[in-house]
Parts: structure tokens; C-alpha cells; sequence
């Protein structure tokens, strides 16, 4: 969890005074000894955070005059720089939007565009917290909710891609229809499913949304699930893979293997078509598997379709979202149904 300095603390008391009324537009703040009273800090803590909140354009100082609140609403109309804050050291599918440059390479038309890594936000608070700062998340979790309350408090914009905590503004994937529209192709064959599924963890929500929503369409399509045919004692490490295999082998090798089978994570896919193979039967003849995520080594695969992330939609709606700040989003974005050849 990252934790916020004294001085953060003390600029968050500061402006709760503002957003309460306490302080109003063109009031003059306290005395320094009067900060030091009301919050118990000490004169350095007291000069940094006003120092910050000037900055930030939170106040401003008049020379020979004093320190005012200032009317920050006005200042704060326009995006004048966007953070893209997410994990960039993890290669990973669901960070392609971030990972390939194109979204910030399209918002540097509009204005300043920074990546900012999560371990990194702490020292660029300073800049982060400054008027006219719009940041997106990308797949945040519980440890950077410290930092989205702290922000929100400052009356920063921030949307989250792909999470849905609280009510930030947000632009997911609708799972729901992307899944329903998989499950539909898998039905044409069987409506008796195997399914693979993975551990949820905090830091992956998503996984849970996925199983959710599987299993409330499952009840409404009438899908059976075998108890045999479920697996959910699978992680995502690199050792999970030979664990895939062997429990796709036992159910491959049965009197009435499955015809249709629904694995969450795309990754696994291949270990489940090379025990299917090891048992003499073929994706696309034998049976059809469904995976949600793109993988180009199952896009020459027949029999294999896959629920595709929208890129492109994601790109224009988060650029769309910078250029109205007026414009506040929570919108779930149609996935695409893939197939392979």
C-alpha cells in the first residue's frame, strides 16, 4: 500500500477546509502559526504544503500581501496534462492500449502526455496533483486506492481502465456480451461445457467478473458443467500450464470427453489442443474451445475462437474522455468474437 507523506496529509487537510467552505475563493489562509495550531504540525511541514498548493493552484501568493485561495474551477477547465499511470515493467495483454505507445502518441496532438510507472507515483505526486491534470489507470488495484482517494480529494480527473472501484469514472469490456456471443458458438455444438478457470486475487478483479458473469449466463442458457469438467484450482504462473494439461488429458481420455470447453485465460489454450492431440483429437473435428484474450498462435487454429479486447474503441473513448473534462464516463465496451483459420 503506498502511503502518503506528512505533507500530503496536511495539504489533504488544507483542502478539505477549502471544499467544506471554510476557506473560501479570495480568502486569505492562516497565519503560519495558526496552521501550525489547527492541524498540530510543524512550521517547515506547513511551508512545503502551501508551497505545493500554490503550485498546484490551489492558492496564490501575493507579494507583500499574503497567501489567497484560489478560484480553482476556472483554472482547472481545460486538460493540460494527461498521466498514464500503470505497471509498464509487465508485459502483459492486458496493457497492449499502453504498452504499444498508440494512445499516448494520439494524446500528445492534444496536450502533455507522461507514463508514469505505479511505482513511481509517489515522486511525481507533485506534479500529478498540479491544476489541469487528467490521469488513467490502467488496471489499477487495492494498492493504488491510498492514492486514487488522495487524488480525487485534490479534485483530480482520473478514469480507470478496466476496474470498476466504486464510483470513478471507468471504461471496461462488457464480459457479459462477449462471453454470451462465445458461449452461443459453443452451444451449436454442446450445452455441456468444461470449463477452465483461474484463481482470482485482488490485484486481478477482473477474473471474478469473468466467472460472475459465466455462470449467471450458464443458468440462463441451460449450460451444464459437469462436476468433472470444472477446474478452478489453477494460477496464472508458468507452472500452471503442465497442471492444464494433465487435468484437459483425463477429461480428453474419458468415455464422453467434452465437445465444448471454455477456458478464461488464453494462455492455457495451447496446453489444452496439445493434450487433446496427445489423446488423438483435433479442435475444429472433435471439439471447439472458446478463450478469452487474443493469442496469434490460435489464430491459425480452426475450432478456436477467442474474445478480443477493442482496442481501437478503448484509444478513442479515453482520448474523447481528455478532450471533454466536462464529459465524465462509465461505459463497458463491446468485446470482439475471433475466430481461428
Amino acid at each position: 500500500m503506498q502511503k502518503l507523506s506528512k505533507v500530503d496529509t496536511l495539504k489533504l487537510k488544507i483542502i478539505e477546509d477549502i471544499t467544506l467552505g471554510v476557506l473560501q475563493p479570495g480568502d486569505k489562509v492562516y497565519s503560519r502559526h495558526q496552521f501550525m495550531r489547527r492541524y498540530t504540525c510543524s512550521r517547515g511541514s506547513i511551508d512545503k504544503a502551501v508551497a505545493a498548493l500554490v503550485k498546484e493552484g490551489f492558492l496564490f501568493s501575493r507579494q507583500g500581501a499574503g497567501t489567497f485561495v484560489a478560484n480553482r474551477e476556472s483554472v482547472a477547465s481545460k486538460t493540460e496534462r494527461v498521466y498514464l499511470i500503470g505497471n509498464f515493467g509487465k508485459k502483459s495483454a492486458y496493457s497492449q492500449i499502453f504498452q504499444a505507445g498508440s494512445l499516448a502518441a494520439e494524446l500528445q496532438k492534444r496536450t502533455d502526455c507522461f507514463l508514469c510507472d505505479y511505482t513511481d507515483v509517489n515522486v511525481n505526486l507533485e506534479n500529478i496533483t498540479r491544476a489541469g491534470t487528467a490521469v488513467i489507470w490502467d488496471h489499477p488495484d487495492h494498492n493504488q486506492m491510498m492514492v486514487m482517494n488522495y487524488l480525487r480529494q485534490l479534485g483530480v480527473r482520473q478514469i480507470l481502465v478496466h476496474r470498476t472501484f466504486a464510483d470513478y469514472e471507468y471504461i471496461t469490456m462488457d464480459y457479459k456480451a462477449g462471453i454470451s456471443a462465445g458461449l452461443d458458438w459453443l452451444l451449436e455444438w454442446s450445452n455441456e461445457i468444461a470449463f477452465f478457470t483461474t484463481w482470482t486475487h485482488t490485484s486481478s478483479p477482473f477474473i471474478a467478473e469473468r466467472q460472475l458473469c459465466f455462470f449467471e449466463l450458464a443458468i440462463c442458457k441451460d449450460i451444464k458443467v459437469p462436476s468433472n469438467w470444472f477446474f478452478n484450482d489453477i494460477d496464472r504462473k508458468d507452472d500452471s500450464f503442465k497442471k492444464v494439461e494433465e487435468q484437459a488429458f483425463k477429461i480428453f481420455k474419458s468415455d464422453n470427453p467434452p465437445k465444448a470447453i471454455y477456458a478464461d485465460y488464453c494462455l492455457h489454450a495451447p496446453s489444452i489442443i496439445s493434450a487433446a492431440q496427445a489423446c488423438g483429437l483435433k479442435t475444429g473435428r472433435d471439439f471447439r474451445l472458446l478463450t478469452f484474450d487474443y493469442e496469434h498462435l490460435l489464430a491459425k487454429t480452426d475450432g478456436v475462437a477467442m474474445i478480443k479486447q477493442d482496442m481501437n474503441a478503448f484509444k478513442d473513448k479515453l482520448v474523447d474522455w481528455v478532450s471533454n473534462p466536462n464529459t465524465p464516463i462509465k461505459q463497458q465496451v463491446k468485446p470482439e468474437l475471433v475466430f481461428g483459420k
